[in-house]
């Protein structure tokens, strides 16, 4: 049986993403393999690091936050440490009890990475215990030291990662990588090719004239309190709209949105729903962060708006807008332009979105990267 070691974390200030895509991936990797899956998470402020104990994984919870590291990387100050103290850390957990029955074992078939402020450093002071490094990145920021690196980015090319990788690095990029959940595999999930897929969401905008469905989403934790902003200008077209918000049990602002939300019946908050992939399905429309839930969108063929609020979100939005499947502008415009480009919508244009987007992702994702690496590698 495979030991798979997972190295990602969580915050208000990270959002949740590296988290959610780690889970599909290790939840497949259980499935597909019987793999043991271990997850390294540091103690953060506004971690979702109990979702992994609810998906039936190992949660190894490193020491919380110790000093901001101003080290050479973008992002260094989201790792809570410096990289060879959280790369010690991490090596001296091996062996550590989790249970009675349970240890952390002292050597990993696979160590995966999904965070921003590791690089090559990290991943060289760990490779006495383990055979591959899997990094899983969207930057192509930094140099990594691995064996496999999966960017699932639209139309990724490998270019981006030139002089990055070792030569030997096996490169898995494009959103046919994309790590999107089960509920997200529209014909297994609700029994539709992707024809009848169109053809749904096209009879539904011809149903829903008179009063379209917006779905709001940016990201589980929305620092920026991008929910709240939107929905007071959608307020104003209370005439027009239904509209479902979806935020994380951690997001800094949930109880605003809420207390929002309450006064405007038209507006229905959902706190970590179980069937987003539905909720998707039911709207006619997005507005989101430009982040990872854009292959979910693009999976279900729901036309969205991309708010950009980070600097990893620019290629995703770029890439998507000139595919036709979105629309999108930075978040420092969202009081200017959301109403004018709600408005500028036409018919043809939402169905012409909703045909280019299903061609961007097909939601299974998780399941062609397990068997790219895990299972490729287990017969040579």
């Amino acid at each position: 049986m495979m030991n798979i070691a997972i190295r990602a974390d969580s915050s208000t200030q990270m959002g949740t993403g590296h988290i959610m895509r780690c889970l599909t991936f290790a939840n497949a990797l259980k499935t597909k393999c019987s793999a043991n899956v271990y997850f390294f998470c540091r103690n953060t402020v506004g971690n979702i690091n109990k979702a992994i104990l609810d998906a039936g994984h190992f949660l190894i919870e490193m020491l919380p936050p110790s000093s901001v590291d101003k080290g050479h990387l973008a992002h260094s100050s989201w790792l809570g440490s410096a990289q060879d103290e959280d790369a010690k850390e991490f090596l001296m957990l091996m062996g550590h009890p989790i249970t009675e029955a349970t240890i952390v074992p002292k050597h990993f078939d696979f160590i995966v990475i999904d965070h921003y402020a590791i690089d090559c450093l990290w991943h060289k002071a760990v490779r006495q215990v383990t055979d591959n490094i899997v990094v899983i990145d969207d930057l192509g920021d930094r140099q990594h030291d691995c064996d496999y690196l999966i960017d699932q980015t639209f139309q990724c090319s490998t270019a981006k990662y030139e002089n990055k990788v070792p030569l030997h690095c096996q490169l898995q990029l494009g959103t046919d990588y994309a790590m999107l959940r089960p509920e997200f595999n529209v014909e297994a999930r609700f029994g539709l090719n992707q024809q009848q897929l169109v053809n749904k969401r096209i009879a539904q905008l011809n149903a829903n004239l008179e009063q379209r469905r917006l779905l709001v989403m940016f990201g589980g934790t929305d620092p920026d309190n991008l929910s709240l902003q939107t929905l007071k200008l959608l307020s104003a077209q209370s005439n027009h709209y239904y509209v479902d918000i979806i935020l994380g049990p951690s997001a800094k602002h949930i109880e605003q949105v809420k207390d929002y939300c309450d006064n405007h019946l038209q507006f229905t908050l959902h706190v970590a729903p179980k069937n987003i992939a539905q909720l998707m399905l039911n709207a006619d429309f997005a507005i989101g962060a430009a982040g990872a839930t854009s292959w979910e969108r693009c999976a279900l063929g729901l036309p969205s708006l991309l708010i950009v609020q980070a600097r990893n979100q620019i290629e995703i939005a770029k890439a998507l807008t000139k595919a036709g499947a979105v629309q999108s502008f930075e978040a420092t415009e969202l009081n200017t332009l959301l109403i004018e480009r709600l408005a500028e919508l036409t018919d043809s244009q939402l169905i012409q979105m909703i045909n280019n987007s299903v061609s961007v992702c097909d939601g299974l994702g998780a399941n062609r990267l397990v068997k790219r690496i895990l299972l490729d590698n287990s017969s040579n």
